[in-house]
């Protein structure tokens, strides 16, 4: 049943709900994709790198490169494949993106002293 606002009772307004992802993004002056990444990095790997350290300055200026990268769409289909071996290639191919990516962030995570490999 409707309340006085025209909403059924129990029901969120959207508009109403913060998004604490959007909202901790917007505090430290990045964008939200940034502190997921940020946020996904120190899950993997168990560490945590604030997303206010002055070392991201240099990833932060190369993220928007990077994930405009992750997000291109290649358009090449293999002759004579059936749709499940389509649907593999394209896979594998969206599978070492991600593992390029990543290479590439730890790499640069590495050279600005932010995280440090075992010997």
């Amino acid at each position: 049943m409707p309340n006085s606002g025209g909403q059924e009772k129990g029901s969120v307004d959207d508009s109403k709900v913060i998004n604490l992802t959007d909202a901790k993004a917007r505090a430290v002056g990045v964008s939200p994709q940034l502190l997921q990444v940020i946020d996904q990095i120190n899950r993997r790997f168990g560490i945590h790198i604030d997303v206010t350290d002055e070392r991201l300055t240099r990833f932060k200026m190369l993220f928007p490169a990077l994930d405009e990268a992750a997000s291109q769409q290649h358009q090449f289909k293999l002759d004579n494949a059936s749709e499940a071996d389509q649907h593999l290639f394209e896979r594998g191919i969206e599978v070492g993106k991600a593992q390029m990516m990543t290479d590439v962030i730890i790499c640069i995570l590495e050279q600005d002293d932010l995280i440090q490999r075992e010997q």
